[in-house]
């Protein structure tokens, strides 16, 4: 061992170049020494302790054939209707028969959006105003509701918690406007 006692290499300190090479060399040597294995299935080499952890794994991993998977059968399993008394996939059915509404609403509002901007874009190429742009008609969210106080549009779940806040602040503001008065 050609370095510092207890292993530890103090700082400051560099080991000198030919002690360097000849570790290096060592452990070329040691790694020469050990007997190494060539697995017949996968061909790789390993050393003696390894190999024969990998000879079971390889065979597990390497010469068993997989199941080949069927989409269709699947798919058709899951397009299958339930037998009576489990309704749970009827429930999921519905929810995503909402959701696949909901997507479709905004997919075609994108696509609407879209359009107005390629006429916006033709328009500023001719040089044409703006304002001969036609309007498309605005599309309301069917989910949303209006707070009466307000009247900026919320879900229902968002809706009750606003319309506790909004309520005693639009009534302040009308106190305010009365009192000035």
């Amino acid at each position: 061992n050609t370095g510092p006692p207890g292993g530890r290499r103090q700082l400051g300190r560099t080991r000198d170049k030919p002690a360097i090479e000849r570790e290096a060399q060592q452990l070329v040597e040691d790694d020469l020494a050990l007997e190494m294995r060539e697995c017949p299935d996968c061909n790789r080499s390993f050393n003696v302790k390894s190999f024969a952890k990998h000879a079971s794994v390889c065979k597990k991993v390497f010469q068993t054939k997989r199941r080949e998977f069927d989409s269709a059968k699947h798919r058709a399993l899951e397009e299958r209707p339930t037998p009576a008394g489990k309704g749970h996939r009827q429930q999921k059915s519905q929810a995503t028969d909402a959701s696949k509404a909901k997507w479709r609403e905004k997919s075609a509002a994108f696509r609407e959006a879209m359009a107005q901007n390629r006429l916006i874009a033709q328009y500023q190429k001719e040089g044409r105003p703006l304002s001969e742009l036609p309007t498309l008609p605005t599309r309301e969210d069917s989910s949303l509701v209006p707070c009466q106080s307000c009247g900026r549009t919320f879900n229902e779940a968002a809706l009750a918690r606003h319309s506790k806040i909004c309520k005693s602040v639009f009534t302040n503001k009308l106190n305010l406007k009365d009192k000035k008065r």
